[in-house]
């Protein structure tokens, strides 16, 4: 965290998935050094009337739990993330030491915006999609608070636009800073994915 690699500091990764293949996605983060496992699902009888991206709220939701579980931070990416060579070397994005109120970086963020550079030199801000990101237990546990939320507003399977305001919820109202890397650390790549 805040300069140790990825692949040192992190628990392993979540691929987050609905019905892709992640076998080559899989096998790159397994080759730079991190353990992955994957959530896909289950849906109930009810949530499999939801929209795709209420569907993929569900699945993160998945993540959150496991990731509430862990000592250290866990590494969180879609099936459609396109990690770069050397992903695993590359810093996290969160500070070394742990936060009660908990740490999150995105990985990948579309439409950063940069707020400022906290007192470890490292730049946090706004971000978007939930493609790739770094999350420790007490943030997701915040996020599990978040999908809780979400799933108990009226007509829960409709289409919401919750990445744009996950960060919001963390920062307003949980007081976890969103920290951002100073260039991407893969892409949001393949064919468009009906499921998101």
């Amino acid at each position: 965290t805040g300069g140790r690699s990825l692949a040192a500091c992190c628990s392993g990764v979540i691929v987050v998935a609905h019905t892709e293949d992640t076998t080559q996605l899989r096998r790159a983060l397994e080759r730079e050094g991190l353990s992955v496992e994957e959530v896909r699902g289950p849906y109930s009888e009810t949530e499999l009337g939801f929209s795709g991206n209420a569907r993929c709220l569900i699945n993160h939701g998945k993540a959150w739990a496991i990731a509430a579980k862990r000592e250290r931070p866990t590494v969180v990416v879609e099936a459609d993330f396109v990690p770069v060579v050397g992903f695993g070397d590359l810093p996290a994005p969160v500070p070394q030491e742990p936060s009660p109120d908990g740490r999150f970086g995105w990985v990948y963020s579309a439409g950063s915006i940069l707020y400022g550079i906290d007192e470890h030199g490292l730049p946090h801000g706004h971000g978007n999609t939930t493609v790739a990101y770094v999350v420790d237990a007490p943030a997701a546990g915040a996020l599990l608070d978040f999908l809780a939320r979400e799933m108990s507003r009226p007509d829960p399977g409709a289409y919401r636009p919750w990445e744009t305001y996950l960060g919001i919820f963390l920062r307003r109202e949980r007081g976890i800073r969103n920290y951002l890397v100073r260039r991407q650390y893969g892409e949001h790549g393949g064919v468009a994915n009906r499921e998101h």
